[in-house]
């Protein structure tokens, strides 16, 4: 086993580093979010859509594939 030494100053930059949040890339709705609309503004690559009806005048601002769930 090798052991390395690291840097105090190194350390307390990992340890005070902001942490980004890790977004799932796909979503379902309604399930993770209400609308469709609201997976197409959370940027998802993959929008799961249940079976129903969504009265909505969707606008994508990206590339995303929506799909029946489950398929």
């Amino acid at each position: 086993m090798i052991v390395r030494w690291i840097p105090p100053g190194v350390l307390l930059l990992i340890a005070v580093s902001p942490r980004t949040p890790v977004c799932a890339t796909t979503a379902v709705t309604p399930d993770s979010l209400p609308t469709i609309q609201a997976a197409l503004d959370s940027h998802r690559a993959l929008v799961r859509v249940r079976t129903g009806q969504y009265a909505e005048d969707l606008r994508r601002h990206s590339a995303v594939v929506l799909r029946p769930f489950p398929s």
